[in-house]
């Protein structure tokens, strides 16, 4: 467990994007850890933590709840609309949706060729 705390522009998201990235780069350790679960106490530090972490080459990020003000406004780091759960999602049933119907279509060939 670990807590950065500050005032603002003391450089605490980059501290803690470079913490992250030093302990997933640890190939033993990486494993063994397991999932980070990051936490703000507002959305927007939540979002600038996360774009850090996307700087430092850190990646399967995925951002749980609403974004940030700033999103809304258009403003916010359009790479965080990737990492959002409900995109992962959408994107997650679309795969499944396009292998169930590649497989309902090789069974209609198989079962088409087994009837001729």
């Amino acid at each position: 467990v670990a807590l950065i705390q500050g005032p603002p522009g003391t450089g605490k998201s980059y501290v803690g994007a470079r913490i992250a990235k030093l302990l997933l780069a640890q190939p033993s350790a990486s494993a063994a850890m397991g999932p980070l679960l990051v936490l703000c106490y507002t959305n927007h530090a939540l979002d600038q933590f996360l774009a850090s972490l996307l700087d430092a080459g850190v990646c399967g990020i995925v951002r749980v709840g609403a974004r940030g003000a700033g999103a809304a406004e258009g403003s916010g780091d359009p790479r965080l609309e990737a990492c959002s759960m409900k995109r992962l999602r959408a994107h997650a049933s679309a795969r499944t949706e396009k292998r169930m119907q590649a497989e309902a279509f090789s069974e209609l060939d198989r079962l088409g060729g087994e009837a001729r």
